[in-house]
């Protein structure tokens, strides 16, 4: 894709357009574009919030507004899958529908996903068997417990790291 297409947001209430590139911009009363500005969540991923739908606030990831807008689902599979495994590329030439089962195996395949690997909170020196079990016990998502061991940041105050054998 070399031209930058856009697309209206037509679930949400208001002028919102998303464009193929993974921006956003809304219609204005004059007739002109303000650029919708965007943050990044802590598991990594680019989203907005302020959205309104059926008058209700609603976050989104820029992901997923892009596939829908732009990606083929003729199998309607729920996940969104960066093919880069660079969460921030929303470029719809990066984006693919997959399955849950589809998406983790694509992820272990290039590394993103270690497999039974142990990690050790750092504020308490707790051992877990892997991050999911951290993310089950600790009931924190399992992507945020990734993000927090991967990029050495903390998730709700906890620092994460794995257990060297």
């Amino acid at each position: 894709m070399s031209d930058e297409i856009w697309k209206p947001l037509d679930e949400y209430d208001g002028e919102l357009e998303i464009s193929n590139y993974g921006n956003v911009r809304e219609k204005l009363d004059d007739g002109t574009y303000k650029r919708i500005n965007t943050y990044l969540t802590p598991d990594s991923y680019v989203a907005m919030s302020g959205l309104k739908q059926n008058g209700k606030l609603k976050f989104g990831h820029i992901h997923r507004l892009v596939a829908k807008a732009f990606v083929s689902n003729p199998d309607n599979k729920p996940i969104v899958n960066h093919i880069d495994n660079n969460p921030t590329n929303n470029r719809a030439d990066n984006l693919e529908w997959v399955t849950q089962k589809e998406n983790l195996a694509k992820a272990r395949a290039q590394g993103c996903v270690p497999i039974h690997t142990k990690i050790v909170c750092v504020e308490s020196k707790q051992v877990y068997a892997s991050i999911r079990h951290a993310s089950d016990e600790l009931h924190i998502r399992y992507l945020s417990v990734l993000s927090a061991v991967r990029n050495n940041t903390p998730i709700h105050g906890l620092h994460f790291r794995r257990v060297k054998e």
